[in-house]
């Protein structure tokens, strides 16, 4: 009798020691895993036009020509400026509105690039550049 009790108790043991590893790991994870976790970055600029690529007509009479897009930080933005060339001479222009219109387009024309460029207050920085073609006068008939 006392080598089935003992072996019970060997049995119940075991289970207590599965159940109770099975409740760490799912609580505290896996030790020595390989992976690190994903760092993503704390400042996302997202430019929606111009696109990558893309052109830009510029009409004698623009009407709400510029950069559109968003940029999100985790932290308060301390400064935030698209750099681009206008006739050859680099511009910078500060950006005061985070979302929608951060600030007119080149009118340059031929082929261009802008970047913007974002700090917050912890001193992280991130930039996002965009290349296009500047054409001015209207927009050529669809076919």
């Amino acid at each position: 009798m006392n080598t089935k009790k003992s072996i019970l108790i060997i049995v119940l043991c075991i289970v207590v020691l599965i159940c109770a590893s099975a409740i760490w790991f799912s609580v505290f994870g896996l030790p020595f895993t390989d992976t690190k976790p994903q760092i993503q970055h704390p400042i996302n600029i997202d430019i929606t036009f111009p696109t990558e690529g893309g052109t830009v007509n510029y009409d004698v009479v623009p009407a709400g020509h510029g950069v559109f897009g968003t940029i999100l930080s985790d932290y308060e933005i301390e400064s935030a400026y698209v750099k681009c060339f206008g006739y050859g001479e680099p511009e910078l222009t500060k950006i005061t509105s985070y979302t929608g219109m951060l600030c007119g387009v080149p009118t340059t024309p031929g082929k261009t690039n802008i970047t913007v460029v974002v700090t917050d207050v912890k001193g992280n920085t991130a930039e996002k550049t965009i290349n296009f073609t500047v054409i001015t006068g209207p927009p050529a008939p669809p076919k």
